[in-house]
């Protein structure tokens, strides 16, 4: 009885070890934002990506991430809207921080990164 339970217990260790460890999937997000600038706290941005899991993706759940392209400190918020275009095509918009400070036009990085209402991890 104790050999039974014993490959019981190590077969569901697998089969939570092989869940947990599932490889993100990689989104490719499009070169261009829409607008291209915009002022922190005021404008809405428009990331247009690729390869996103299937399954619902909450925009609670989806992080975006600025990163000054010249160096510096990120700057992270949540998205505010993710919609389906097609396919494992969608849209991901968010309000530029407004704990973003600049005093001249600066260049950011952008990417996003969060997970399905399943537990399906992505980041691009």
């Amino acid at each position: 009885m104790y050999k039974w339970a014993l490959a019981v217990s190590v077969a569901l260790l697998a089969f939570l070890c092989q869940s947990l460890l599932q490889a993100q999937t990689a989104v490719t997000l499009t070169p261009a934002a829409a607008p291209t600038s915009g002022q922190p706290g005021v404008t809405n941005i428009v990331l247009t990506g690729s390869g996103f899991p299937e399954g619902t993706i909450l925009p609670a759940s989806t992080n975006v991430s600025l990163m000054p392209a010249a160096g510096g400190s990120a700057v992270e918020t949540k998205a505010s809207a993710v919609t389906i275009v097609l396919g494992s095509t969608r849209r991901v918009s968010f309000t530029i921080p407004s704990t973003v400070s600049v005093t001249t036009s600066t260049v950011y990085r952008v990417s996003v990164s969060g997970a399905t209402t399943t537990g399906v991890a992505f980041a691009s």
